[in-house]
C-alpha cells in the first residue's frame, strides 16, 4: 500500500469508528492480514448486546440476544459467551469496517463518505431500542410466569386446609 493510499485508507477508517479511533486503530495495527484476532474489549464483555448494536452490528446483536435465551440451560454458558464477545469483539468489528471501506473505492468521495457514515460510526439510539425491547421481554416473561404459575394458590390450598383444622378441632373441643 503507498503512502496515500494508507493516508485515505486512515482518514475513511477514522470517519468509520468515529471517536475512539485511538483505541481500535491501535488494536488494529499490525494486524491487516489477520482474519481473526483476539484482543479484549471491556464494554463488548459487560455490555455485549448493547455493544454491538452501539457499533451498528444489528445482526450479530441480535443472534447474540437470541443465543443469550439459551444460556440458563447450560450453568456457565452466559459467562463463556460473554468472554467470547469480549475476546473477538475488536477483530469482528475490524471485519465490519473491511468490509465497509472496501464498497467505496468505485463512489466518489462524497458518497463514499456518506456510505460510510450511514454503515459505520455508533448509533446511541439503538441502546435505547435494545434496551426497551429487553425490559418488555423481561416483563412479558415475568408476567406469563404468573400467569402460568399463580403465586398463591398452593398458599391458598394450605390456608383452607388449616382453617378446616381448626374448625374440626374446635368443634371436637367444645363437644
Amino acid at each position: 500500500m503507498t503512502e496515500e493510499q494508507q493516508k485515505t485508507y486512515e482518514r475513511k477508517a477514522e470517519l468509520f469508528v468515529g471517536e475512539n479511533y485511538g483505541y481500535y486503530e491501535k488494536q488494529w495495527r499490525g494486524r491487516m492480514m489477520q482474519q481473526n484476532f483476539s484482543s479484549w474489549n471491556w464494554a463488548a464483555f459487560f455490555f455485549p448486546l448493547y455493544w454491538l448494536v452501539y457499533r451498528k452490528m444489528y445482526l450479530e446483536g441480535f443472534l447474540f440476544g437470541v443465543i443469550t435465551l439459551f444460556t440458563p440451560i447450560i450453568p456457565g454458558s452466559g459467562l463463556i459467551l460473554h468472554i467470547l464477545v469480549g475476546v473477538y469483539a475488536n477483530s469482528y468489528y475490524r471485519k465490519k469496517e473491511l468490509k465497509v471501506l472496501a464498497q467505496t473505492p468505485q463512489l466518489t468521495e462524497w458518497e463514499a463518505i456518506q456510505y460510510i457514515k450511514k454503515h459505520g460510526g455508533t448509533n446511541v439510539l439503538g441502546i435505547f431500542i435494545a434496551l426497551l425491547i429487553t425490559v418488555f421481554l423481561a416483563f412479558s416473561v415475568f408476567v406469563s410466569g404468573f400467569a402460568l404459575f399463580p403465586a398463591g394458590e398452593k398458599e391458598n390450598k394450605l390456608q383452607s386446609v388449616q382453617y378446616k383444622t381448626l374448625l374440626i378441632q374446635a368443634s371436637v373441643f367444645y363437644k
